[in-house]
């Protein structure tokens, strides 16, 4: 049976993911208070609702991650990335990249074979995205993330149904 709604990753995956962006040069807060934060004009939308938000830091730049899901073509899950407000370099193109991939299964443990990835990369004004996926209702997603030299982040398995 589909779920209409993912649920949100509970404060111990946050502090395993503030652990890897950190080691990659980017953190983000264990705080659920991200997942309300309203997205900045221009920005695009994806279908359905949104299911998650998180904040991703570097040295001079905040990110930020939204994550939705519609019930449509047996689960779709829609994503994308921006640059925050108090960025100095928002409205200024750079190099930003962000994907989107189903699990295998949905264990969050376990991703196994990942399909359907679709991914937006290139030079940005205010943000990369929106990427979807499709056939999501029984299984996880994994999220890339990558802005200038910093590498990519990995989000997930995450948002299981």
């Amino acid at each position: 049976m589909a779920r209409t709604r993912r649920r949100p990753p509970g404060i111990v995956t946050n502090v395993v993911l503030a652990v890897i962006l950190v080691a990659a040069g980017l953190t983000v807060p264990v705080s659920p208070a991200a997942a309300h934060h309203p997205p900045l004009s221009p920005h695009p939308t994806c279908a359905g609702s949104r299911v998650g938000g998180y904040h991703l830091y570097s040295e001079d730049t905040t990110l930020s991650l939204f994550v939705y899901y519609s019930p449509a073509n047996g689960g779709t899950n829609c994503v994308w990335v921006q640059k925050e407000q108090n960025t100095g370099t928002r409205g200024t193109p750079e190099w930003m990249y962000v994907s989107i991939a189903r699990c295998a299964t949905n264990n969050p443990n376990n991703c196994g074979t990942r399909s359907g990835r679709d991914t937006d990369s290139g030079n940005f004004q205010y943000y990369a995205g929106p990427v979807t996926t499709s056939s999501t209702a029984s299984r996880c997603i994994v999220i890339d993330v990558a802005y200038r030299n910093f590498g990519t982040v990995e989000r997930g398995p995450f948002h299981c149904g």
